[in-house]
């Protein structure tokens, strides 16, 4: 999961960049998340990952574009922005799950430590 974590970063630091939101989001999404599959992402965000695939496919491409790039022109900024919201949600919810599992895995050693101290 730590692959997908460090993809959505990256996706989330181009979003955080200047210009405008239209270029961030289509380069974050073609960079980072464009080949992400659903099944490679914690079930917390699959449904999620999902209809930001289809919501960035979904407007029919003019010759010489691809219907990610056909779609992102179309937006307005507001749906730009709300999908770029989605995006750095997402991040959020993976590094939560990643910080809870590196807690988790802690926590024998910690017991260990702790039962050693007190010997």
């Amino acid at each position: 999961m730590s692959s997908t974590q460090e993809r959505f970063r990256r996706a989330t630091l181009i979003l955080a960049r200047s210009g405008s939101i239209k270029n961030r989001l289509q380069q974050a999404y073609a960079t980072q998340l464009e080949d992400l599959e659903p099944d490679e992402v914690p079930s917390v965000i699959r449904e999620d990952l999902e209809a930001l695939h289809r919501d960035l496919r979904r407007a029919r491409p003019l010759p010489g574009e691809d219907a990610v790039r056909a779609t992102i022109r179309k937006l307005s900024e507001s749906e730009a922005d709300e999908l770029a919201a989605t995006v750095v949600g997402m991040y959020g919810r993976v590094s939560e799950i990643q910080a809870v599992l590196r807690f988790d895995n802690q926590l024998p050693r910690a017991h260990v430590q702790l039962v050693a101290a007190e010997a």
